[in-house]
């Protein structure tokens, strides 16, 4: 039996909580998104929904911890 867990592809506009840095959001997916600096590296794009604004948001995929309280593993990423 695996450890790992492959999450599902997310789904434009899906609600997903994600835990990095110490910190957790709610986020509003749009997509994932290489970083401009750094082509080997992704970054989850969406809207922040939790704050007292609405806010665009990109974290970058080498900090997030968690989505959806599932691992993650940034290797399990498609664009």
């Amino acid at each position: 039996m695996s450890d790992s867990v492959l999450l599902q592809p997310f789904a434009k506009s899906e609600v997903l909580v994600v835990q990095f840095m110490r910190k957790t959001w709610k986020i509003e997916f749009s997509g994932w998104e290489p970083m401009t600096n750094n082509g080997n590296v992704n970054c989850l794009c969406g809207t922040r929904i939790d704050g007292d604004e609405r806010c665009h948001v990109r974290i970058n995929a080498d900090v997030i911890k968690t989505i959806n309280g599932v691992v993650f593993h940034q290797d399990n990423i498609s664009i």
